[in-house]
């Protein structure tokens, strides 16, 4: 992580938790050094590409919990979901600065308790973030929020104006298929239909209120059920259109687990070769920890830096015969054809090579000792040194085996510790 201000603050401000977030924001000197440390919310642009593999993390696992949840609890599958998509090639993960937007929102409301809790689940996901290790993976950013109110303009800037096309058949698909319910409410002089959607097109239920002061509220149910599949499908168009700008200003591929986003955009541009990377599932347990295997990345540098250049090098050959249309089929033709392969050698090399040790080990340690009980109890040995010769030249002839055992095991390490892929087998051995 760079020197992120919010992690600065918390920690000179002492702020572990929800109760101590709270506190300080009480005191006006502490809210003050707060909004002093904020910087201003300016974007960045960049010219060229960056130097380091760099991925932006888009809604399902930029850890705002905007599209999904914001409970903790949440906001922890989603970092993980992060982590498992990305710890294996990327370098750099982008994410929202969230805790700058909770600072700008409060320049004007002003609101002490509100700016609580918007901060707090950026608090909470810093400590996530610590608590596996990952803060040198991840770089916070200015980003433009999503908005459906100016939909148009923000799909415009981020060049995917095409997938407001795609929206018709979709908005048709959901209204007639999905489970929605509503009610009528009047809250402060005017009319809401507050609603709730489900369709597996969403991994969730989705929720909303149609405001006649915004636009009128349709009267037939069919047509009430178009505008409440139209809105849900805007905040989603909303999101990608806000993702999209931020992967197209830093140069960077954008990585998202929200699986409408591909629906929305139906055609995507030339596959790059961190799109394959981010879909890739590799053969590591879902058991091992998030922490174990950031930590493998950092001991083991030099093995991990040759794993990632070797991924590269495969997924672009891949790209440019592929004959799968989609990311995730590319990604299940290379973990086929190249990687599981070698990881089976490796496992093979080593269990051929540890087998025939112990089996040498074991002729040599047994012949060491038949040898010597033969040369303690042979009567032809008379003499004190006839039993010591008999003795050392059997342990001589077992020391033999097992040296040569031993060194037969260490070729084998050697050898697939020179594999691209003995970087994936450490990980697979956790």
């Amino acid at each position: 992580m760079q020197q992120y201000w919010f992690t600065s603050w918390l920690r000179e401000n002492r702020v572990l938790d929800e109760p101590s977030l709270r506190r300080s924001l009480q005191d006006r000197r502490t809210l003050l050094s707060l909004l002093e440390a904020s910087p201003p919310p300016q974007f960045s642009v960049r010219t060229e590409h960056p130097p380091r593999i760099e991925l932006t993390g888009g809604k399902g696992i930029d850890l705002t919990g905007e599209l999904g949840c914001r409970h903790v609890n949440c906001l922890s599958k989603e970092l993980d979901l992060l982590f498992r998509h990305t710890w294996h090639y990327f370098d750099v993960i982008r994410l929202p600065d969230q805790a700058l937007s909770g600072i700008v929102g409060f320049q004007d409301h002003g609101d002490v308790v509100r700016l609580a809790d918007e901060l707090l689940p950026a608090l909470q996901t810093l400590r996530l973030i610590q608590d596996v290790g990952g803060e040198e993976l991840v770089h916070f950013e200015v980003r433009v929020p999503s908005c459906p109110k100016h939909l148009e303009d923000h799909a415009r800037d981020a060049e995917i104006e095409h997938a407001l096309a795609n929206t018709a058949s979709l908005v048709e698909e959901i209204a007639s298929s999905a489970t929605i319910t509503w009610s009528d409410h009047e809250t402060d002089g005017h009319r809401h239909v507050e609603y709730q959607l489900d369709h597996p097109a969403f991994l969730h239920s989705e929720w909303g209120a149609l405001c006649e002061e915004v636009e009128a509220i349709p009267a037939r149910a069919s047509r009430k059920r178009e505008r409440i599949a139209t809105q849900v499908l805007e905040r989603y168009l909303a999101g990608l259109s806000a993702d999209a700008l931020a992967a197209r200003r830093s140069r960077t591929t954008l990585g998202a687990a929200i699986p409408l986003y591909r629906r929305l955009l139906a055609t995507h541009p030339a596959k790059e070769i961190e799109d394959i990377a981010f879909e890739l599932s590799l053969p590591v347990s879902p058991d091992i920890s998030i922490k174990s295997l950031i930590e493998l990345r950092r001991t083991e540098d030099a093995t991990f830096q040759r794993f990632q250049r070797a991924l590269a090098a495969a997924i672009r050959e891949r790209l440019n015969t592929a004959g799968a249309n989609n990311e995730g089929d590319i990604a299940q033709e290379i973990r086929r054809d190249i990687i599981d392969p070698e990881v089976f050698r490796i496992r093979d090399t080593l269990a051929a090579s540890r087998k025939f040790a112990a089996r040498s080990a074991a002729a040599g340690v047994g012949l060491g000792v038949i040898a010597a009980t033969i040369g303690l109890l042979s009567p032809l040995n008379t003499t004190p040194i006839g039993p010591g010769l008999a003795v050392g030249g059997a342990l001589t002839v077992g020391a033999a085996a097992l040296k040569n055992a031993n060194d037969g095991l260490l070729s084998a390490e050697r050898e697939v510790s020179l594999s691209d892929m003995y970087f994936l087998w450490k990980a697979h051995q956790h």
